[in-house]
Formats: C-alpha cells, structure tokens, sequence
C-alpha cells in the first residue's frame, strides 16, 4: 500500500536581478518603468555588501534610497502597469537576504499584505511571490503572522491563478512555527488544502500533499513528545515510530486483518526517510499456527509514485508475532 509523503518542491521564486542604479540630474523625474525593464548586469543567487557598492559606483543611488523610491512610486502613481512594474521588481528584491533590513525600513512587507486581496490579478501574483521570497527570514516571518497574514493568504487559496495559489501553499509552509500552528491547522484551512491535494495541477497537489503529510508529522511530534530537530525544518525526518504506525495500521485492517494485536517485533530503520517522499509499505504472512501470527515487512521510499525499485530505498524493515484476539476469546469461551 502507497502513502503519499510529497515529493519536496521549492518555494516559488522571482528570478533576482542585479541592476545598477544612477542619479538622475537635479529636476529630472525619474522613469520607474524604464528602471525595472532594466536587463541584469549579472545573474547571481544572493549580494554582497561589497558587490552592492561596485554596481551603485561614485554617482549611484543607494539600495536603501533606491527601495525607498520605489515604493514612494507605488504609491504616489495612478499607473495600474506602473504598479505591476514596480511590485515585480520589489518581488525581485525581496529574493536577496541583504535587502531584508531595508524592505522591512520600508515597509514592503505591509505593501506586499496590504495588496493580496486586491482584484488585480497580476498585482496579486507579485505580492504573494514576494512574502514567499522573503518569508525564508524569522523576523519577516513574525511579522507575516504577526499582521494577520496567514488570514489574507488563506483567501488567496481559491484563486484560479496556479501561481497565486502555489506560492501561497508555498508561504503558508514557511510560515509553519509554534505559534502559527493553530491558525494553520484550522479547519478550513485544512479542507481547501485537501481539495487541493487532489488539483489535476501537480505543483499544487504535490504542494498541498506536502503542506498536510508536514502536518502530519507535527501532529505525531506533539502527541508523542519527540521534538528532535531533526523531525523539523526543510529537511525534516519521518519519525521511526510514525512509520511503523503505517506498518500497523496494514497489520490491523488488510494482513492479516481486524482483530490481530502485535505481541513483538523486531524492527531497524537502514535510512532515513524524509518529509516529502512516497513510501510504500508491503506486509507478508510467513506463518500462523493456532491464534499465533507471524510477518514481515518493508517500507521502501521513493522520489515519486511511479518511481522504480532502482529508485528506492529501503528505509524501514522487521519481523513481527502477532496474536488473533478473537480466536483466543472463542477458545477461552470452549473451555
């Protein structure tokens, strides 16, 4: 039997671009919509404070003044593409650690909240991109939660747009802390996510699947005390015992079936298997005499459902006895 632990997708991000940014003289109007068509002087993952101040140079405006300027734009603009533009290349920004301190200066994490529910689409697209990119960061973390963004990005689920709702799934799962999990793990939260688990779209339902198995684990986390970090974070480990649950449950309900109790086991764990992974569990009946049960069983995980033997690995594997309570009943009742 197949569970469904997601395959592990990367958050949705906008593509970081460097541009160098000049003075203009006194009393000319700058033209944002030319700056933020500006090509990349250079494709790099994240800056440097020392590559910032080579890309500004002796005559450049500053990245602090030059985010200032835009969102002074944002607002002051009766532009609709105007503000499209200029929350893109904000998104853009907000992909780069070393602009965290001054986007929160600014308050584009207010800007970017303040436009999901807007009825433009595009613009909508752009703010909750930016969240994603920036939500990687605690404090922009706390901020998000702490101004009610997980009910504004909640509202964003029933969107037709595929991006709007992939990177919304995405930021609700980086937005997963100890004091957000209520909030999450709120009942319409969990039944839009589990209508979108199974979306024809495969970047959401994998993204949902993944958002609900996290929850699954963090359920299992509180209920049996183990808050090892290594069952958390974007790497996070399946607990053992949670994966011997599944092995139970075949045990309880197919094979041998209702009625049967464990009376021991032997079990060892070859590999880990993470958040985010297929794992499929298989249970053989090697011997039974009088109400005596005895098994063994695997659980093999894989990238994907269809993925081959090839592709899997063995993450789980054991013998078992086990006792048929009925059975023992009906001879307790003869004697």
């Amino acid at each position: 039997m197949d569970w469904h632990l997601p395959q592990s997708i990367l958050p949705f991000k906008f593509n970081y671009l460097e541009s160098s940014y000049h003075r203009l003289p006194p009393g000319e109007k700058p033209d944002w919509l030319s700056a933020v068509r500006q090509p990349a002087a250079a494709n790099v993952m994240f800056s440097s404070k020392e590559s910032l101040a080579t890309k500004t140079g002796e005559f450049g405006v500053g990245r602090c003044d030059y985010l200032a300027q835009l969102v002074r734009e944002f607002h002051e603009t009766r532009s609709q593409e105007a503000k499209r533009q200029i929350l893109a290349n904000l998104a853009n920004f907000a992909y780069d650690p070393i602009n965290f301190e001054f986007l929160r200066l600014h308050r584009v994490i207010d800007l970017f909240i303040d436009t999901l529910p807007d009825e433009d689409e595009s613009l909508a697209e752009f703010a909750v991109g930016g969240l994603c990119n920036l939500c990687v960061d605690p404090q922009n973390q706390e901020y998000i939660l702490q101004n009610n963004g997980i009910q504004r990005l909640q509202n964003l689920l029933q969107s037709k747009n595929q991006e709007i709702v992939c990177s919304t799934i995405t930021t609700l799962i980086y937005l997963k802390t100890p004091s957000s999990l209520k909030d999450l793990q709120a009942k319409p939260l969990i039944n839009r996510l589990s209508d979108l688990a199974a979306c024809p779209n495969k970047r959401i339902s994998n993204l949902a699947h993944l958002f609900l198995s996290e929850e699954d684990v963090e359920n299992f986390t509180l209920l049996s005390g183990d808050s090892n970090p290594v069952h958390q974070g974007p790497n996070a480990v399946v607990h053992g015992a949670f994966l011997n649950s599944l092995v139970s449950c075949i045990m309880g309900t197919k094979v041998p079936g209702p009625g049967c109790m464990v009376a021991s086991q032997n079990i060892k764990y070859p590999n880990p298997c993470q958040v985010g992974e297929f794992v499929e569990v298989s249970v053989i009946l090697t011997g039974m005499k009088m109400d005596l049960i005895k098994c063994r069983y695997t659980v093999m995980a894989k990238p994907n459902k269809d993925s081959s033997l090839a592709e899997s690995r063995l993450v789980l594997s054991g013998d078992a006895n086990l006792i048929k309570i009925e059975d023992q009943k009906k001879r307790a009742k003869n004697k």
